[in-house]
């Protein structure tokens, strides 16, 4: 089976390719789906570029497309340049339409030489899909949606025209199948609102494998954190992009409150890059408190287990959601894990709580079940860490999967509608031998 997987080239791909190194940073659900796929099809895969956003920042200036060979890959990576490709000479916001149109196509240009059983695009390139998905009608047209975002719902009802535009796209094209990542964003309302009742969908579950590593290199990095329980200090883990969205600012209000307001030793460790990495050491620097933190930088995904090994509480600050692969790893680690009530939207992690329960540890973004409040309470009673532990080791295994088993699912119906699309095309597919 021929696969072209159309993808916009996450921040976590960019150093990668540039190195002609497979070895991404973040993202687990798109690198390890990309891998399990060229080992079972005849996988063409492109990148796009899509520059510099309010949520995301890109570094790729290439000004022209470019083709990467890896060996972990059987066909070359192609990346198609952004804005970057116009040198400069056009207004940004006419140079992001023109972006568009040129990726389409280009990526028109790709199928029709390849001529692919499946084309499957992310949500970032639905523009381009619906381009692909009039062009090429009788070849499936699949759309992956990694969550829903708060501008994802603001398209529901807004007026802007880029607004009305995506919903004219998902409302109008037919897609062949949509599949949502279940990461308590409430994927599965949103599809009921943006999508016609007759397009195929899946939202599922991520799956998460619990490996720790033996590096030494991870070994010397988690040494102290390990001395430092030894002696009583409790430690809170950290994990993910340094970024406003992400929610770290929010994080460091409430652990420097928490160090004002307790006597019990802690130390915070923070795992991840971004562009507010910097700020991050220096504002709990001028607060006096650098000596209770510890910012990793980027680490290896290979080595994120090792850190959830010596966290006595892991915190996440998704506003949008909680069942991302951070938490699902936490939770397989059986964390004593803080997660934030949504106040925005009554549809947000409505699935975390029926799965999650009294296993996890609920707060507020202020008042008196604020974070810092809440890591508080877990400090001063005895006991309350270990409970929490015990509470998801036992919830956890009515939902969590292996990867195998996510693939598994999803490459099921692939194949299903690669043999509708050749009963109905009267065509042969093409599979690896």
């Amino acid at each position: 089976m021929r696969i072209i997987a159309v993808l916009r080239l996450y921040s976590g791909f960019e150093t990668s390719l540039a190195l002609r190194i497979w070895r991404p940073q973040g993202l687990p659900s798109i690198y390890k789906w990309l891998s399990n796929l060229d080992k079972r099809c005849d996988l063409f895969l492109t990148f796009t570029a899509k520059d510099s956003g309010t949520t995301y920042k890109s570094s790729w200036l290439y000004p022209t497309d470019t083709l990467f060979s890896l060996k972990e890959f059987h066909n070359p990576i192609r990346v198609l340049a952004g804005i970057a490709f116009f040198r400069g000479l056009l207004p940004r916001k006419i140079g992001m339409v023109l972006r568009e149109l040129r990726q389409a196509g280009s990526l028109v240009w790709i199928c029709y030489r390849l001529k692919p059983d499946i084309v499957y695009f992310d949500s970032a390139n639905v523009l381009v899909a619906a381009v692909v998905a009039r062009m090429f009608r009788s070849t499936p047209v699949v759309i992956r949606v990694l969550g829903v975002c708060t501008w994802w719902w603001s398209i529901i009802e807004s007026l802007r025209w880029i607004d009305r535009l995506y919903r004219y796209v998902y409302q109008s094209t037919h897609f062949a199948l949509v599949v949502g990542t279940q990461d308590g964003s409430g994927t599965e309302y949103w599809f009921e609102k943006v999508l016609p009742a007759s397009t195929p969908r899946l939202v599922s579950l991520n799956g998460v494998d619990v490996m720790r590593s033996d590096d030494p290199e991870v070994e010397a990095m988690t040494l102290a954190f390990k001395e430092l329980r030894r002696n009583g200090c409790r430690v809170v883990l950290f994990v993910g992009r340094l970024e406003s969205y992400k929610g770290v600012d929010y994080f460091l209000s409430e652990m420097l409150y928490l160090l004002k307001t307790t006597n019990h030793q802690v130390h915070f460790v923070v795992v991840g890059s971004g562009n507010l990495l910097n700020y991050s050491i220096a504002r709990v620097a001028s607060a006096g408190y650098a000596d209770a933190f510890s910012f990793m930088g980027a680490v290896a995904h290979k080595y994120i287990v090792n850190f959830h090994e010596i966290a006595d509480i892991y915190v996440s600050t998704n506003f949008d959601g909680n069942l991302t692969n951070a938490n699902l790893e936490a939770i397989a680690c059986n964390d004593c894990i803080l997660i934030p009530r949504s106040v925005t939207n009554e549809y947000i992690d409505r699935q975390t709580a029926a799965w999650l329960g009294q296993s996890a540890c609920f707060y507020d973004r202020e008042g008196q079940e604020s974070l810092g409040n809440k890591v508080r309470l877990l400090l001063e009673q005895d006991g309350a860490i270990e409970d929490f532990k015990r509470r998801i080791a036992k919830a956890k295994k009515n939902f969590l999967r292996t990867w195998d088993e996510r693939f598994d699912e999803e490459f099921r119906l692939l194949c299903d509608l690669r043999l509708n699309a050749e009963r109905a095309n009267g065509s042969s597919g093409r599979v690896r031998k």
